[in-house]
């Protein structure tokens, strides 16, 4: 049954890992302890189980909690009916198949409850003691343990009537909670130990730094369990009635409400905690959603009460085996660990490797395996690795933030099975230019690959104010790495003195203003009150000017702006093949000018308004068959339209364009392509817009674009 929802045929669409909650994605201003700590802290991967262990644990989980809601005066019906639901459940299932920490500390808990229940009226009291035990051993495998600790308290309380009785078991209680959480700390802090840089020692305080320091309020969450809402908003509600409504205790009902006000204080000071709470509370909740179940059979006449009762458990069976969306335990994660591993070993053979920080979902996958440290994404971890003759690898989570570092990364190996997932090695670094508060930054030697990456230190409101201009209009757009884009606050500026203009040092070329670029525009990404933000800035040509400064920061922050690739791979690197279509999916290319992605799976096109720039990274500098298939949209005749290109400011070849789809060609010649981001700008002699003729487009096309074919010569 623990594997139900594995047989209902989820697609794996990334990488598998523990869902336990959301998953932590790093940021380059995180810690190495951070790094460390995280895959074990929020997602621990325990590695391949015998299938007889994970059959043990599921019919421990099966046993515990049939006993524990017995034990709360439940049916046996409503109590398997909960069972079911449980282990139907996504996440649960997958944490059983791995025999997993969270797991094993709900089945203690139950069974703390349920002797709890069975010497909560016995004069000596024992049970309840040894309950106080086992709780304290669950608080050991998770501290969300902890939540449940208002019930054991005064169960323990509860249970004696003599002061000096109550005094011992509260003592007795707090003694068990904290034993609980310093062998829960020196746990993880063996595990990291173990999975982390040798060099790299962790101690019990940075496990708590990470866990509640560092994390709070900090970074961006993804990832949570697909059916957390299915399973805890309809237990919540069933809990809440067989507790309050049921056959329950005064001192339980207390208890329960007591464990959810803590749960709603990790809710609102614990950010990270939110999910992973909300999850484990919800599994340790079956029993009192089994006591749910059976007060909603005693409210009507047979059978309606339990048709009520059935029909409410089908409800949350079948939303929980519905939401089974996200990659589940058993054979896939597995199968991509082993993989995953295997990729990694081959690279090792070659040169030692150094692993950049992915996010928790596959750094949870190589918890267990030693063979390389794992760095942080700061700009700096890279270069530390290259100096100890290690070759840094990163996934394209890690890849995509380092590139706004301005790293350049190649294809090292790839994962097609059961996950793709692609695994890139440095292949250089770009510069940075340092901004400040108190002057305007010419960027200095920054490359022109048509994006900047842009690092806005903290500030409350404050901003990055950048200057762009170019003779044609810009289509500027700035995302974090994650790919969510953000607000630009964009105002145009006149090209000569006076208010509304550039600043004097926009006119670094000769002083003159007339010779300022035709548009310009001033750009403010505002600063965050509290974290660092890192975005990147796609310019839409290859090379704007640009300016840039610190506004409301203190003298002594400092910002960065940096060339970034990108994201696709240099064309001709380590690929023999010559001939390169460029994608017309990969809207990262294609720049200013450009409209979005149209037409079907057999038949893609983008269309052009009357300029339209794509960015081509190349690898190499050699020369080059630029080949373009595209159909006017003005009527050809027999003046046109003219269409021309240049290649990086070089013009080429003016052509004639022919009615409907055809191949035009243009031969570059070595001088005029770059090792490194090339713009090739298309320009039309006539454009149309749609509406002028009656149609409901507005837009002014210049031509339709089916493809773009490279060839190296």
């Amino acid at each position: 049954m623990g594997w139900l929802a594995v047989a209902i045929g989820s697609d794996v669409h990334v990488p598998p890992f523990f869902p336990l909650g959301d998953q932590a994605i790093y940021q380059p201003t995180d810690s190495e302890a951070r790094v460390a700590i995280e895959p074990i802290l929020h997602a621990p991967w325990h590695g391949a189980r015998s299938i007889f262990t994970s059959w043990a644990l599921a019919c421990g989980v099966i046993a515990t909690g049939l006993l524990a809601a017995l034990a709360m005066k439940a049916s046996a019906a409503a109590a398997c009916l909960a069972c079911v639901a449980l282990l139907v459940s996504a996440p649960f299932a997958a944490s059983v198949r791995h025999a997993s920490d969270p797991v094993l500390a709900v089945v203690l808990v139950w069974l703390s409850w349920a002797l709890t229940l069975r010497g909560i009226g016995r004069s000596d009291g024992w049970l309840v003691f040894l309950a106080a035990i086992v709780w304290g051993v669950s608080v050991a495998m998770t501290w969300l343990a902890l939540i449940v600790a208002p019930i054991v308290l005064l169960a323990c309380v509860s249970s004696r009537r003599t002061p000096r009785a109550r005094a011992l078991a509260t003592a007795g209680v707090l003694l068990m909670a904290g034993a609980g959480l310093g062998a829960y700390a020196a746990r993880v802090s063996l595990l990291t130990n173990a999975a982390s840089d040798p060099g790299a020692r962790i101690g019990l305080i940075d496990v708590w730094r990470v866990a509640f320091g560092d994390l709070i309020g900090r970074g961006e969450w993804r990832f949570a369990a697909a059916d957390i809402a299915g399973l805890s908003l309809l237990s919540a509600a069933l809990a809440i009635a067989g507790v309050t409504l049921g056959q329950a205790a005064r001192w339980w009902q207390r208890g329960v409400v007591f464990s959810g006000a803590l749960l709603a204080v990790i809710w609102l000071e614990w950010p990270p905690w939110r999910a992973e709470a909300l999850q484990w509370t919800s599994w340790a909740s079956m029993p009192l959603v089994a006591t749910g179940l059976t007060w909603a059979a005693t409210q009507m006449s047979p059978p309606w009460g339990i048709v009520v009762s059935t029909a409410l458990a089908a409800v949350l069976i079948g939303g929980n085996v519905g939401a089974a969306v996200r990659p589940l335990g058993g054979g896939p994660p597995r199968a991509f660990a082993v993989r995953l591993e295997a990729t990694l070993d081959d690279l090792r053979r070659s040169r030692p490797i150094a692993l950049i920080a992915e996010d928790t979902l596959v750094d949870s996958a190589l918890a267990a395996w030693a063979g390389a440290p794992r760095l942080s994404q700061h700009p700096d971890a890279p270069a530390r690795a290259l100096a100890r003759g290690l070759e840094p690898l990163a996934g394209p989570s890690a890849r995509a933030h380092l590139e706004l570092a301005g790293y350049r990364f190649e294809r090292a190996a790839s994962i097609d099975d059961p996950a793709p997932y692609i695994l890139s090695r440095v292949a250089e670094r770009f510069r940075c230019a340092t901004i400040r508060s108190d002057r305007w930054s010419l960027l200095p030697g920054v490359e022109y690959t048509g994006r900047l990456g842009l690092y806005v230190p903290p500030g409350l409101g404050a901003s990055l104010v950048l200057i762009v201009g170019d003779e044609l209009p810009l289509q500027l757009g700035a995302a974090l790495a994650s790919g969510r884009t953000l607000a630009l606050k964009q105002q145009a500026l006149l090209k000569g003195p006076g208010s509304g203009a550039p600043p004097p040092d926009y006119w670094f070329d000769n002083g003159d203003p007339a010779l300022a670029p035709q548009n310009v525009t001033r750009v403010t990404l505002p600063a965050h009150p509290v974290n660092s933000t890192i975005a990147g800035l796609f310019l839409g040509r290859r090379a704007p000017r640009v300016l840039a400064r610190l506004d409301g920061h203190p003298d002594h922050d400092r910002g960065s702006v940096c060339a970034a690739p990108l994201g696709p791979d240099a064309l001709w690197g380590r690929d023999a093949t010559r001939e390169v279509r460029v994608a017309l999916e990969t809207s990262a290319l294609f720049g200013m000018g450009w409209y979005g992605l149209e037409g079907d799976a057999h038949d893609r096109f983008r269309w052009t308004s009357s300029d339209a720039a794509v960015l081509v990274p190349s690898a190499i500098r050699s020369a080059v068959r630029v080949r373009l298939d595209a159909a006017p949209a003005a009527e050809p005749d027999a003046s046109g339209p003219m269409l021309t290109l240049q290649v990086n400011g070089m013009r080429e070849a003016e052509l004639s364009m022919r009615p409907g789809l055809a191949s035009y060609d243009w031969e570059i010649p070595a001088s005029h392509w770059l090792q490194g981001t090339n713009e090739l700008l298309f320009s039309l002699s006539r454009s149309v817009r749609p509406s002028d003729q009656g149609a409901h487009d507005t837009r002014v096309l210049g031509m339709r674009v089916h493809g773009i074919m490279l060839t190296r010569q």
